[in-house]
């Protein structure tokens, strides 16, 4: 047997296939894309997309936010965010920080590049007023999503779904026309990420997210799509339905 697994908050077309035996999707909305596209419907099963199973110690890792911020050099008592953009770090970091960087309210930043190091390198020697950690690719990145209380990203499925499992709420920025686009307004309609469509709006997006209330009812949703278990269940399923 052959079993798809979908890493998406939406799907396409083309990963509606004769030959699979079973799919495992994220969301109700991207089983019912998949039926719209010819799959019966009881070849799918809601599991969530599988992720690092240390992202199912949330509360654990939670527990360990001031602790985290302290070895990262940090201040464990000041708001702190983070900006990513996937492995490749393809995005401008630097505007993104000066952005950041002129705003009046107290918050530190931690950016991890990725394997962007032309980025990274900018970065560094960048004066900024605010305290910024520059990371580049990382192999913990749970350290660096519990220091945080929020995160401003690209819509990359497994990074937006690790968010998730962390309670994390998000940033949207760039996304580009295709998947990452429908990806983002799909996070926002679910009411868990803010895609800001300009300057301005970002800004106006940080500055809600930075606003403990609005930030909690934003967890509160996170919270409802948070499958941290997300690997285990799909393996559970897989293994009780081929594996007799």
């Amino acid at each position: 047997p052959v079993v798809s697994v979908l890493t998406d908050y939406k799907t396409h077309i083309m990963w509606a296939q004769e030959n699979i035996s079973h799919y495992y999707v994220a969301t109700e909305n991207v089983r019912d894309q998949l039926v719209k596209f010819g799959v019966p419907k009881w070849k799918v099963k809601i599991t969530g997309i599988p992720i690092d199973p240390v992202f199912d110690k949330h509360s654990k890792l939670e527990a360990k936010k001031a602790e985290f911020r302290k070895d990262l050099g940090l201040d464990p008592n000041v708001p702190t965010l983070m900006i990513t953009a996937g492995s490749l770090g393809l995005t401008d970091f630097e505007h993104w920080v000066k952005l950041l960087d002129n705003l009046p309210e107290n918050f530190q930043i931690i950016v991890i590049t990725g394997k962007n190091k032309v980025a990274k390198e900018k970065l560094e020697n960048l004066k900024t007023k605010k305290k910024l950690l520059v990371k580049g690719f990382v192999n913990d990145m749970y350290k660096y999503m519990a220091a945080s209380d929020f995160v401003i990203t690209k819509p990359g499925g497994l990074t937006t779904t690790e968010l998730l499992a962390m309670k994390r709420p998000m940033i949207i920025i760039t996304p580009q026309p295709g998947i990452e686009e429908t990806m983002a307004w799909e996070l926002a309609k679910l009411g868990v990420a803010l895609v800001p469509k300009s300057d301005q709006d970002f800004i106006d997006s940080v500055k809600e997210m930075l606003d403990p209330e609005r930030r909690k009812r934003l967890e509160e949703r996170v919270s409802n799509l948070s499958k941290p278990d997300s690997a285990y269940r799909i393996a559970k399923d897989v293994k009780s339905r081929f594996l007799r």
